[in-house]
């Protein structure tokens, strides 16, 4: 995509092009949208479908469950344009990353009720896609899809007939890699893992810097945890470099260059500051505090009211670096005199294990995106008043937090508009909502003659390019 005299130039790939323009308060926002662009039911991609999405997306329908409601929910208005492949969005007030809810489009058919959204899309209705290629054929015993090239698509001619994918674990993927069963193992984080898939004779490993990273998440409303003193301590007493190492040890990289001082941005993006300093590893400074937020040693452990400071944490069966974690967080809290259960947790209810909040502490990963300031709502606001977003698992709404909300929102001066979500992030380090561990590196195993495919940062790979070469 390009700009060129303010609007966005159409092309083959993509669905349009856009203009932006800010008058009296309010942001408009024109797609053009290329009018060879069809879904595979072949009705033209119009400005019905971007309405229907919008209504979807923005929390207004009733029974509708987006995973997130940012961007769509400063949307007024989604009309037609001069042609039906014109779009016209009209925005509360100034919305800088416009671009993140225009980028996709849903069909109207797979948005037009609550159904529809929530549940449709598991038919796996080829009409309601578009792209280089369309499904054919999910096997829900062999755990795969298989999609094929697809005639309708009006961009680039694909370099693959068929594509297969296969739902495996991190495990058994580069296993299977290894013996030539699979062409891609991906998002491969174990030493085991990696050393597995390079014993494949044609194997290239690819790297980048990954937007995935490492967390605790902190459940606020338990009864152990509701202390905001006592989670300050709790985490001067976790030493997250020595988690960082043990997690990535054995594989290519260097641990410290990993560590993460920020909920929003990753280090070398712009607007990255290392908000942690307060919270550094400090076995005395934890004892300190503990002390004075009224917990007592008493033996081994640390005992206020008659009660023995006990986390529990949702240890994930069969997951390596939950189990690591989890140990060495025992390890940690033990120096400090609080008592940790280590509760196993099947990895397959860890869904429900989050939106029940049925755990003190658990760790998992956070994923990263090219628009750091564009959800902080998602995981650290509420849906109005003191009820948190589906997305918060701390559970806590902070009054300061949700004044930043609107204003990271809508500030249109990108220097400002950083220092404002680092005014954030410090208060979520501060609330201890979410404890930033390390980033990752991401790790792709591939054949030497894949072409166009592997490991990326912020690079989108297009579909229709990925093929073997000669």
């Amino acid at each position: 995509m390009y700009f060129t005299g303010g609007h966005l130039a159409q092309g083959d790939r993509d669905p349009g092009g856009a203009a932006g323009c800010v008058g009296h308060g309010t942001q408009v926002v024109t797609l053009h949208l290329n009018p060879k662009a069809k879904w595979n039911s072949g009705r033209v991609i119009d400005y019905t479908d971007y309405q229907a999405t919008w209504k979807a997306c923005s929390g207004s329908g009733s029974g509708f469950l987006p995973a997130s409601t940012d961007g769509f929910n400063q949307v007024t208005s989604v009309e037609k344009g001069e042609k039906d492949t014109d779009v016209v969005m009209t925005f509360k007030s100034s919305y800088p990353d416009w671009t993140s809810i225009v980028s996709t489009v849903l069909p109207k058919e797979g948005a037009k009720d609550a159904s529809s959204f929530n549940e449709g899309w598991k038919s796996l209705n080829p009409d309601w896609f578009a792209g280089p290629f369309i499904p054919t054929q999910a096997d829900q015993a062999a755990k795969t899809l298989t999609v094929k090239r697809n005639d309708k698509w009006w961009g680039e001619k694909s370099k693959l007939d068929t594509v297969t994918f296969k739902a495996m674990s991190n495990e058994t993927q580069t296993k299977a890699f290894a013996n030539k069963e699979i062409d891609a193992a991906s998002n491969i984080i174990t030493k085991d893992g990696y050393q597995t898939a390079k014993k494949r004779p044609d194997v290239d490993m690819r790297q980048a810097g990954s937007l995935q990273w490492r967390h605790f998440t902190f459940n606020t409303k338990s009864t152990m945890l509701s202390d905001k003193k006592v989670r300050q301590a709790i985490v001067k007493g976790i030493n997250r470099p020595a988690i960082a190492k043990s997690d990535l040890a054995g594989m290519p990289v260097n641990a410290d260059t990993l560590m993460l001082g920020n909920h929003f941005f990753m280090p070398g993006q712009a607007g990255y500051k290392d908000n942690s300093k307060d919270y550094r590893y400090d076995v005395e400074a934890a004892k300190k505090e503990l002390d004075e937020a009224g917990w007592k040693i008493q033996g081994e452990y640390r005992v206020k009211d008659g009660k023995t400071l006990t986390i529990n944490y949702a240890q994930m069966t069969g997951v390596p670096t939950s189990e690591n974690e989890g140990a060495l967080f025992k390890q940690d809290m033990s120096k400090i005199g609080v008592k940790v259960n280590l509760v196993n947790t099947p990895s397959d209810s860890f869904t429900q294990t989050l939106n029940s909040h049925s755990f003190d502490v658990i760790a998992f990963a956070w994923q990263g995106t090219p628009y750091p300031m564009a959800n902080v709502g998602q995981v650290y606001g509420s849906v109005g008043g003191d009820k948190p977003s589906q997305s918060n698992f701390s559970q806590l709404v902070d009054p300061e937090i949700e004044k930043l909300i609107p204003k990271i929102d809508t500030e249109s001066d990108v220097s400002k508009r950083r220092e404002l979500a680092n005014q954030a992030d410090k208060l979520i380090w501060d609330n201890v909502m979410t404890l930033p561990l390390y980033r990752r590196i991401t790790f792709t195993a591939v054949p030497k003659n894949l072409a166009n495919f592997g490991a990326a940062t912020f690079q989108t790979v297009h579909a229709e390019d990925i093929g073997y070469q000669k």
